[in-house]
C-alpha cells in the first residue's frame, strides 16, 4: 500500500489498472457459458462499470511540515504554507488551520462493446471434398444469424504439422516423426469470403505422404477456429 503522505501513481495508471481488472472478470464469465436452446449457447457479459475517483487538494499551515521539507526549499522563503495531496496525519499536529481545500471528482463508466460491433452473430462451417485424394478442396462458408452470407470475411487456414504428427501417431500404423511432406501444403493461407459468404482453398497432399496419415487443417475465421482432419489414401 502506497504511503498516504504521497501520490505514488498517476490516473492513467489507475483507469487503465480498472481495465484490466475488468478484463479479467469478463474472461471468467466468458467461461461459465449457459446452453440454450438446441445448437446455440450464451455467454454472459458485464455490461457496465461506473467508477469515481476523487483527489483532494489541501492548503495547510504547518511548521512540522516546514522542519521536514526545510533542506529542499533551496533559496525560497520560509513559510508554513503547504499544498497536501493527502489527508494530513498526525504526526503534523502543529498544523493550525486550513486556508484551502479543492475537490476534483473524475468519473466515467466502462461500457461493453458487443462482440462483432453488435452485429449478429456469425456462424461459420467448413467441409472437405476429397474426390481428389491427392488434392482436397477445403470449404468455409459464413453466414450471419439471419442466415445471410458474410462477405469479404478473412479466413486463415494452416497446416497443422505438429498435430499432424500427434494424431497420426495415435492411429497406431504410422509413425508421425517419419512423414514425407513434400509435395503436402496448402494452396492458399489467407483466403477472404466472396459475395456468397464462401471462401475455398486447396490441399494438396505429395505423393511420398504415408497412407493412413491424418493432415491437421486449422481454419481461424470470426474469432473462432475449427480443426479439419484428412486422412491420407
Amino acid at each position: 500500500m502506497s504511503d498516504v503522505n504521497q501520490v505514488l501513481t498517476t490516473i492513467d495508471d489507475y483507469l487503465l489498472s480498472l481495465a484490466d481488472g475488468i478484463a479479467l472478470a469478463q474472461t471468467q464469465l466468458s467461461r461459465l457459458g449457459a446452453q440454450g436452446p438446441p445448437g446455440k449457447q450464451f455467454n454472459y457479459y458485464l455490461p457496465k462499470l461506473d467508477f469515481e475517483l476523487r483527489m483532494t487538494l489541501n492548503m495547510v499551515e504547518s511548521s512540522s511540515l516546514s522542519e521536514r521539507y526545510d533542506p529542499y526549499r533551496g533559496e525560497r522563503a520560509a513559510r508554513d504554507q503547504h499544498v497536501c495531496f493527502a489527508p494530513v496525519t498526525s504526526e503534523q499536529q502543529a498544523s493550525s488551520s486550513f486556508s484551502a481545500e479543492i475537490v476534483s471528482v473524475i468519473k466515467g463508466s466502462f461500457v461493453a462493446v458487443p462482440a462483432n460491433e453488435g452485429l449478429p452473430a456469425v456462424h461459420v462451417s467448413s467441409q472437405l471434398d476429397a474426390s481428389n485424394p491427392q488434392a482436397v478442396v477445403v470449404t468455409v462458408r459464413a453466414r450471419n444469424a439471419a442466415g445471410e452470407p458474410m462477405a469479404g470475411l478473412e479466413v486463415q487456414f494452416n497446416l497443422d504439422r505438429d498435430e499432424t504428427v500427434t494424431l497420426t501417431d495415435e492411429t497406431g500404423t504410422v509413425d508421425g516423426s517419419t512423414l514425407n511432406w513434400t509435395g503436402t501444403y496448402l494452396r492458399d493461407g489467407v483466403v477472404t469470403t466472396d459475395s456468397s459468404g464462401q471462401a475455398t482453398t486447396t490441399l494438396f497432399v505429395g505423393g511420398g505422404m504415408a497412407k493412413g496419415a491424418r493432415l491437421a487443417v486449422v481454419l481461424d475465421a470470426a474469432y473462432r477456429t475449427e480443426l479439419l482432419v484428412y486422412e491420407v489414401r
